[in-house]
């Protein structure tokens, strides 16, 4: 997760996403729109020329000093014909040395990476190893922190190019190996880290050392360690003839939170394994590690997830963090420009164990708590595909995407929608996939195109803000539905509760345009009409609807009198320009409230009379045929 609760943004990509969505207006139907990742060739400075297949760090760690000192050796394959050199990643350490085997190299370090000239040629298919040699005090990847009972814990945090700030690597998500982690750290420590624990052994000179290795894949991002006075608690987790341990590190002193966690835990072990595949490192573990997380809420580190101290045992944290162990760490994006296969995929299986565990109606209360949660960081200005830097982890990427994904389901039925999942995860553990992998499955499955779908909620920003309006007159009903967003026009099917007198009725219109009027006869009075009352669109609207007025005028300003916030509605039967302002006993505006487009029906807008004086003012709407007064007395 590095859960929501860390949010950035940026501005400057939008607009040529939103040319680009334009073009893809005028695209021919039978042609699928492509999902392209763009290189950030300043996050990845390492090598294209090699694949890494395995890391092996060595790690000595103590509390009382950020000082670490350090040995990495990464063992490579040639992907060129002919490589003379290597370039890796590292930030803010020295190197000390660099070996091919036994041989020292030449190497170059700049402020973003090592260069290591090879003492002989290395061609496509050759494997070797190189270690290097490593010392400083690292500024970002690795902590130590107090936590809240005062007691120092360290722990790294990685995503998303961090890692190259601990060791030397080819940070890039693409680039998946196997891992070694050998800490040494004070005797009274535990330390957790990807994988199985394969030795544990104490020096007699005060500190103990910690080998943990990881035989799946994994990506840099996810390796991690963790360090502290850990009281360790243990449970099973059982599946198929299979045993597991799931584990959690935690303080000493919520140990028994963290005891009740893991019973959690194991049930939705248990969930996830039926719904989307067996456990993916079942010859391993799942463990977690309590720490005091600044950075992050919470982070899936690849089978030893870290958990901020404030939300370690809430159960929604702990269902998003384990699904990522299959949507993330099993199979893991090429590039962060898919981070929603990630974000929107834990969020949403985080919903699916609510819906399991407690019943539909908590699920959609999840699902429209989602909603109102979306907007306020600024991420819905942008796709969730490919977000600027500063929203990887903004809120649309998590809550958007999970709708993403909710609303895939509406559209294929329950059924195929859990054929999806398995089939995907199935097709691609522990392996790198892009949007465009999840799309192909979803159209095999689907039997079907679902370009139209996934075009316009992945790569359109903001989400539908849906204007609803009504008239009922001479045994005719007319229902006028509006998308309002700046953003392009997006196209679905959606429901309306229609409340006559005596009866209720639901349907569903098909929405391919700006505006949609829906015309009924010989209906009963129309009392109500609500737009998506099952909310299977992600929207914004206005229910319940409106009752388009015959007339324009003020409906009331309150509270009179007032000292802080003035509530002004009022109601327009047509879509006109108007005005609102305020004026003095002596006839002068004083203040603009509002001018621009009016919308038909009724109409709500706030004003603060901060820099007014107390005294009688007149609240004025004017509109296209004329203009309706009400007295207001501003008390301070």
């Amino acid at each position: 997760m590095k859960a929501i609760y860390y949010i950035m943004s940026e501005r400057g990509t939008a607009g040529i996403l939103k040319i680009l969505l334009l073009l893809l207006l005028y695209l021919p139907a039978q042609e699928p729109f492509k999902f392209h990742p763009t290189d950030d060739i300043d996050a990845i400075r390492s090598t294209k020329d090699i694949d890494v297949t395995a890391y092996n760090i060595e790690l000595n760690l103590n509390p009382e000093s950020a000082f670490i000192a350090g040995k990495t050796i990464i063992s490579i394959t040639g992907t060129v014909a002919v490589l003379d050199n290597i370039t890796l990643d590292i930030i803010g350490l020295t190197v000390d040395s660099v070996f091919r085997g036994a041989n020292k190299l030449q190497y170059t370090q700049d402020n973003s990476s090592v260069t290591a000239a090879f003492d002989e040629h290395f061609f496509r298919g050759d494997t070797g190893q190189i270690s290097i040699y490593y010392s400083g005090y690292p500024q970002r990847g690795i902590y130590i922190r107090n936590n809240y009972y005062g007691n120092p814990v360290i722990y790294s945090h990685s995503e998303p190019y961090d890692a190259r700030y601990w060791f030397p690597c080819k940070d890039d998500p693409e680039d998946k190996a196997f891992l070694q982690m050998h800490v040494t750290v004070p005797d009274m420590y535990q330390v957790l880290s990807n994988g199985r624990l394969i030795l544990e052994k104490t020096s007699g000179e005060g500190t103990r050392s910690f080998l943990w290795e990881e035989q799946y894949p994994i990506a840099t991002y996810l390796i991690s360690v963790s360090a502290a006075p850990f009281t360790i608690l243990n449970h099973q987790f059982e599946y198929q003839g299979s045993q597991m341990p799931v584990l959690y590190y935690a303080y000493p002193e919520d140990a028994a939170r963290a005891e009740e966690s893991l019973g959690w835990t194991v049930q939705m072990l248990g969930f996830y394994s039926d719904y989307i595949g067996i456990y993916p490192f079942m010859e391993e573990k799942y463990a977690m590690s309590e720490v005091p997380f600044r950075e992050a809420g919470a982070m899936e580190n690849q089978t030893a997830t870290t958990m901020g101290e404030n939300v370690f045992d809430r159960e929604d944290v702990i269902a998003h963090e384990l699904a990522h162990q299959w949507w993330g760490d099993a199979l893991t994006p090429k590039t962060f420009a898919d981070i929603w296969l990630n974000e929107g995929f834990a969020s949403f299986f985080d919903a699916l164990f609510t819906e399991y565990k407690y019943g539909r109606k908590s699920f959609e209360d999840r699902m429209v708590q989602m909603v109102s949660r979306i907007i306020g960081d600024g991420s819905m200005e942008y796709p969730i595909y490919n977000p600027p830097e500063r929203f990887l982890f903004g809120s649309a990427v998590y809550l958007k995407g999970a709708w993403v994904l909710y609303m895939l389901r509406n559209e294929v039925g329950n059924e195929l929608f859990r054929q999806i999942c398995r089939r995907y995860y199935e097709r691609y553990t522990y392996k790198n996939v892009t949007t465009n992998d999840f799309i192909a499955v979803c159209e095999e499955v689907y039997g079907s195109s679902l370009q139209q779908f996934f075009d316009q909620w992945l790569m359109y920003s903001g989400m539908p803000v849906l204007h609803g309006s009504w008239i009922q007159s001479n045994g005719i009903t007319e229902i006028t539905i509006t998308q309002i967003q700046p953003e392009p026009q997006y196209q679905f099917n959606l429901e309306l509760l229609l409340k006559f007198t005596g009866r209720d009725s639901l349907v569903t219109i098909p929405f391919f345009n700006e505006s949609h009027i829906l015309r009924l006869t010989g209906q009963k009075p129309l009392i109500e009409v609500i737009i998506d009352p099952n909310h299977r669109i992600l929207n914004s609207n206005n229910s319940p609807v409106f009752h388009i007025p015959k007339t324009a005028n003020l409906l009331s300003t309150y509270p009179n009198p007032f000292n802080g916030t003035l509530h002004i509605s009022y109601q327009l039967p047509v879509v006109q320009n108007i005005s609102l302002a305020i004026y003095n006993l002596a006839g002068q505006k004083v203040a603009n409230v509002y001018k621009g487009r009016g919308l038909p029906g009724i109409n709500n807008i706030d004003w603060q009379g901060i820099n007014m004086a107390s005294g009688i003012y007149f609240c004025r709407l004017t509109y296209r045929d004329g203009s309706d007064i009400k007295k207001i007395i501003l008390v301070k």
